[in-house]
């Protein structure tokens, strides 16, 4: 109770109200919290500062969180708690709502000897290569009023270009918010993906479920959540989105290679796949290891508007990654291995 106190002081100062106007917009905050081990890493005070931090934001999107019904309870619901303690109103006791996904571990890791991709893209034939294990995690999402959380799914599997399935580790989460206050944003849905994708030493296993993910994202978000990915494609449909997948990449998701058969090209194809260039640059660490992990991805159609009108003026964008002071490393309890990273898009006041 001391702690969420001193995180409510530092969050806000008293009920006095504000000399500064928070105009509409909507602010999400990524981040790796390994395990979300709050009785064992840190300290209290570094606690207090970081959910005093996470309450600012609209959205939070969490990765690596044990799966198990106890963790759930004791860290999940604490987070919860905290956030609804800190954000409360005089109208609202409780402004922030929660998903999860489905409970999933590795289920991809290719044996030393070659083995054939699962055939076709029927759900039924994709097969887990090699043994899965380790334990399970989910991802969460939160939202503070006026976001809602309409719909949310976990992604299991993705289709590669041979139209083989591929599964995917710590399945993802994906969350449809309603952003209508925001005038600046393209769309009044915002779709939120929540990755971990699966580390640097398996970088095979990364890089295939990585492109199979993008390859697939259009027609999932189109046959599977509603929306399409495009502005074209929208007018056909009747439904548009903002689409922003974000989390640990275990890459910098924009790495490009060049050889003499392609020349320079894009490893992963975010641009055939429909996506801007990474929101966070590629000079940017966000891990403990010094590593641009942790990224956003947004789709090509809703950047340019969103760009053009921070351009004009009518809006404030911003990006941002959060360094911890004391990330967590060998013989050192920090929080997380990662830093939190946010994306915020905020209306401006427009003349007249």
């Amino acid at each position: 109770a001391a702690a969420i106190e001193a995180a409510r002081e530092e969050h806000a100062l008293g009920d006095e109200p504000s000399v500064f106007a928070k105009l509409p917009g909507v602010s999400v905050i990524a981040f790796n919290i390994l395990k979300l081990q709050r009785s064992t890493a840190g300290t209290p005070s570094m606690w207090q500062q970081l959910m005093a931090e996470m309450a600012q934001h609209d959205v939070v999107m969490l990765t690596e969180v044990p799966a198990s019904d106890a963790a759930y309870k004791e860290r999940v619901l604490w987070f919860l708690s905290v956030l609804n303690k800190l954000s409360k109103t005089d109208s609202n006791d409780a402004p922030w709502t929660h998903v999860v996904s489905e409970p999933a571990n590795v289920v991809s890791v290719k044996p030393d000897s070659d083995e054939e991709d699962a055939d076709g893209d029927d759900r039924a034939k994709c097969k887990v290569r090699g043994k899965p294990g380790g334990n399970k995690e989910v991802h969460v999402c939160f939202a503070k009023a006026p976001v809602t959380i309409k719909k949310h799914w976990t992604w299991k599997e993705a289709t590669n270009v041979d139209g083989g399935c591929v599964p995917l580790d710590w399945a993802p989460l994906t969350a449809a918010l309603e952003v209508g206050h925001v005038r600046s944003l393209p769309a009044p849905t915002m779709l939120v993906t929540m990755v971990h994708m699966p580390p640097a030493a398996r970088r095979q296993n990364r890089d295939e479920q990585l492109k199979a993910m993008l390859r697939s994202y259009a027609t999932r978000a189109r046959g599977v959540y509603g929306y399409a990915m495009t502005k074209q494609g929208a007018k056909e449909s009747g439904k548009r989105a903002v689409h922003l997948i974000a989390g640990d990449f275990n890459c910098y998701p924009g790495e490009k290679a060049k050889d003499k058969e392609k020349g320079e090209h894009e490893v992963y194809g975010l641009t055939a796949a429909g996506f801007a260039t990474p929101l966070i640059g590629s000079q940017a660490a966000t891990s403990a290891g010094r590593n641009a992990y942790d990224n956003f991805l947004i789709d090509v159609d809703s950047w340019k508007e969103i760009e053009k009108a921070a351009n004009e003026g009518s809006c404030e964008v911003t990006r941002a990654v959060h360094p911890l002071a004391m990330p967590r490393k060998a013989k050192n309890k920090g929080i997380s291995d990662h830093h939190p990273i946010s994306f915020e898009v905020r209306d401006r006041v427009l003349v007249d």
